[in-house]
């Protein structure tokens, strides 16, 4: 039986990089694959070679699940609008909505997206995608610690100002043995 691999992801900081354009070198994607677009009154600066990347990761069959605060509109408004293959498709984490997301985000003193990927269930081979994971989950999660040190979670920490970058894709390839 082939174990599921699955990508956890967000979308500000990892899809959308949170400053100018960053350079070739610090992302490893051409500077013609920028683009911007105002997204749900939110500018939305996204590389269309990341893009591609990820739509190639889905085509290798890993599932993909949104794990961000854009929650119902990283399917209704982000995906479409990269060009996300499916995106639009892709399941919530725990089924959080935007609203739900912003509740739990101001009443806790803890990061809500923890608990979240902490029920959810793991068949296989994780990789969840985040830049604040440093920030909430570093030392705070059993769950986390036990799924790093038996080979089942790879996190990848983004830096904002430059989002997902073509060497991370490669450590997920190579975590995921894609």
């Amino acid at each position: 039986m082939t174990q599921t691999k699955r990508i956890y992801l967000d979308v500000d900081g990892v899809l959308n990089c949170v400053a100018a354009a960053p350079s070739p070198e610090e992302s490893g994607w051409h500077t013609d694959s920028w683009n911007l677009q105002k997204i749900n009154g939110f500018p939305i600066l996204w590389s269309s070679e990341l893009v591609s990347a990820i739509n190639d990761i889905v085509a290798d069959g890993v599932e993909i699940r949104w794990l961000t605060t854009w929650c119902e509109f990283a399917q209704e408004l982000i995906a479409p609008a990269l060009g996300l293959v499916g995106g639009d498709r892709w399941e919530l984490t725990g089924g959080v909505t935007s609203q739900e997301a912003d509740l739990r985000a101001h009443r806790s003193f803890g990061w809500w997206k923890l608990p979240i990927f902490e029920a959810d269930d793991r068949p296989g081979k994780s990789v969840w995608i985040d830049d604040d994971h440093d920030d909430y989950t570093s030392g705070r999660s059993q769950t986390v610690i036990e799924m790093e040190s038996d080979g089942s979670l790879l996190r990848v920490k983004p830096d904002e100002w430059v989002g997902l970058t073509r060497d991370h894709i490669t450590e997920i390839r190579n975590f995921l043995e894609i």
